[in-house]
């Protein structure tokens, strides 16, 4: 069942509801609710085909099908074993440069 972003924003107002892990499906809903989420309120990803742009986009991480696997990623010519880790790299480098 897929909930819409105005139920899971409503819930996010409650007391003692900290996140939710988003597996609608729908790229374009997810990057809404990360829009409009209130401050605190954590985003997880729970579809792997969309954990980097979420990531990208300000999620908070991801309850993934594949976090079983050790996944390496050349960010900065050093293996690493972490996405958002090389996304903090990009973005300092990207910073630093600028």
């Amino acid at each position: 069942m897929n909930l819409a972003n105005d139920t899971l924003l409503a819930r996010a107002e409650l007391p003692g509801i900290a996140g939710v892990k988003d597996s609608s499906g729908n790229i374009a809903q997810s990057l809404e609710l990360l829009r409009q989420r209130p401050e605190g309120f954590a985003v997880l990803t729970g579809e792997d085909a969309s954990f980097y742009t979420m990531l990208a986009h300000g999620a908070d991480g991801g309850i993934l099908a594949s976090a079983h696997l050790r996944s390496l990623a050349n960010c900065d010519g050093r293996s690493r074993s972490s996405v958002s880790l090389c996304i903090t790299v990009w973005e300092y480098e990207t910073r630093r440069r600028t």
